[in-house]
């Protein structure tokens, strides 16, 4: 176990099956020092999402994805 988050009374934790699969996947490729992760060049797509979403929320427009 990497770490476990603490529980407080009153407050939910919403991260569900697929968070816990992600950062196990990630435990082992560090661990194996294994190429089964997500990589820089599939995460500059998600990236580029978001900073639209940020800028179109700033501007108050819709803007669109190439």
């Amino acid at each position: 176990m990497i770490c476990r988050a603490p529980r407080y009374e009153g407050v939910r934790f919403y991260y569900g099956a697929s968070h816990a699969k992600m950062v196990e996947r990630f435990r082992l490729a560090v661990e194996s020092g294994g190429d089964d992760y997500i990589h820089v060049r599939d995460a500059v797509m998600v990236i580029r999402l978001m900073e639209t979403i940020f800028q179109s929320a700033r501007e108050d427009r819709l803007i669109g994805v190439l």
